[in-house]
């Protein structure tokens, strides 16, 4: 009884006809809101639910003209200046207001340095970069292969022999002034790496006023303002004596994190693009051109404005595969990732996490979901992802008085079990997951160390508590059944 009809060339059918004939389920509808189960809901008394479904909905769409995304940036703090057109992408763009969220951009804890699973090469010669997640790396600025130690600073990579001991300043790999390198991955015959460059030469024309936004003639004169680019450099070293370039991408912005699985590095980049609604790009295995990113690429959050982007780069450190990019209109700060996801956090003005989910599958990267949790993060290892779950652990503030508290988030980033108001008056200190248990320590006079059951992701339980003086900064697995505490 459903009438299909063609629409740009394909055929369209009803979602009802395809859920009920095909799929055998019952759809239900009221106030804008489709519910799809095996029985029919009513979702007229339900009102609480529906209210839920339409904020998860519209959490995070695409941006669907540059109309709508220049109004969620610029509810987000932004003003509208024009540029000059040096570029040859238009004449109306955005200008950061300065402001941001940078009150809460704290970098990750320096425990993040000193990961927490891999420890040592395959066959045991020399130490690796320790990490949290085993099988993906993360960037530092030593690394070695055991026959050369590549060293990172400002701009320059030196490659030090280390022959049976014995040390020799090989070669080094001399970036250009504007150019710091913040940190490096080192991979077989692939030298990796990241760090900001800085441009002095981007013209911007002002309004009447720019603080009061008054529109009128461009009465200004005009004035350089400074943009910044998060770099990804591949070098080949093959041999490491003659190390060659052979592929950057740059995406402006400052670099904020990254993660290497294989032979992919997802670089994380927060920018607030000076003078242009969508952030410049280049990318080499393409173009040695900057362009703007692609609309398609980006996503905004109505909900919740933002004054600038957070941009996941995939790219590929073994071949000239083209770099993907995924944006939301939003900040990340801290990281956390697996084989299958990526996580990034902030604190909000409200006192809570923010948590954005990315799904990684290769080189494809996409928004999977957003939520919030209570309190603030202390570092990357607050977080971790078990049998599809997120596992969080966070200080919640109020009336001045502190508390702590562990939450597990469903795919969704819905929170399905919490342990709550611990240890009231002490604040996070360290925390660790291992399995199905997790560990967290706090600390004011004393070092209690809280050991959880998180078999039961709805139920979480607390099953024992240490007290010892002093702290714990830092938590690592040794074997399957000790803790070192290091603080």
């Amino acid at each position: 009884d459903s009438q299909s009809m063609l629409l740009d060339g394909r055929t369209m059918v009803p979602l009802r006809a395809i859920c009920e004939n095909v799929l055998g389920k019952k759809v239900s509808y009221y106030d804008r809101v489709i519910a799809i189960a095996d029985k029919e809901a009513d979702l007229a008394a339900n009102a609480g639910l529906v209210a839920d479904v339409k904020a998860k909905i519209g959490e995070a769409v695409k941006a669907g003209s540059m109309k709508e995304l220049e109004q969620v940036l610029t509810a987000g703090g932004r003003r509208v200046y024009q540029t000059e057109d040096e570029a040859g992408i238009g004449s109306m763009k955005n200008a950061a207001d300065g402001a941001g969220q940078s009150g809460f951009a704290a970098a990750e804890d320096a425990a993040s340095a000193a990961g927490g699973i891999q420890t040592a090469s395959a066959d045991g010669s020399y130490s690796t970069t320790n990490v949290q997640v085993e099988g993906i790396d993360e960037a530092d600025i030593v690394k070695t292969d055991g026959k050369y130690i590549y060293i990172a600073g400002n701009s320059v990579v030196r490659i030090v022999g280390a022959d049976k001991g014995k040390l020799s300043d090989a070669a080094a790999i001399r970036l250009a002034a504007d150019k710091n390198v913040r940190e490096i991955y080192a991979d077989g015959e692939r030298l990796i790496l990241l760090g900001n460059r800085s441009e002095f030469d981007y013209v911007v024309k002002g309004p009447v006023n720019p603080v009061l936004d008054v529109a009128g003639p461009e009465t200004m004169p005009p004035y350089k303002t400074p943009k910044t680019f998060s770099f990804t450099d591949v070098y080949d070293i093959s041999d490491p004596l003659k190390p060659v370039l052979l592929k950057s991408h740059e995406m402006e912005g400052y670099y904020q994190s990254s993660r290497k699985n294989g032979d992919i590095v997802y670089l994380v980049t927060n920018t607030y693009p000076s003078g242009i609604v969508l952030p410049l790009m280049r990318d080499t295995a393409v173009s040695s051109a900057t362009v703007s990113m692609k609309l398609s690429d980006v996503m905004i959050m109505p909900s919740h404005p933002s004054s600038g982007y957070l941009v996941v780069s995939a790219i590929n450190i073994k071949n000239q595969e083209k770099t993907e990019v995924e944006a939301i209109t939003a900040y990340g700060a801290t990281m956390y990732m697996n084989d299958s996801s990526l996580y990034l956090a902030f604190n909000n003005y409200a006192g809570d996490t923010s948590i954005i989910r990315f799904d990684l599958e290769g080189m494809k990267v996409g928004y999977a979901g957003s939520g919030e949790v209570p309190g603030y993060l202390l570092n990357q290892f607050s977080m971790d992802e078990y049998q599809g779950n997120l596992r969080v652990a966070t200080t919640v503030w109020g009336r001045n008085v502190s508390s702590n508290s562990l939450y597990i988030l469903d795919p969704s980033l819905n929170i399905i079990g919490s342990v709550e108001d611990l240890a009231k008056g002490e604040t996070i200190y360290s925390v660790r997951f291992i399995g199905d248990k997790g560990y967290v320590v706090t600390f004011r006079t004393m070092d209690p160390l809280f050991v959880f059951d998180l078999s039961d992701p709805k139920k979480p339980v607390l099953t024992g508590e240490l007290e010892v003086p002093g702290f714990s900064s830092y938590l690592h697995p040794v074997g399957e059944n000790l803790l070192l505490g290091i603080g």
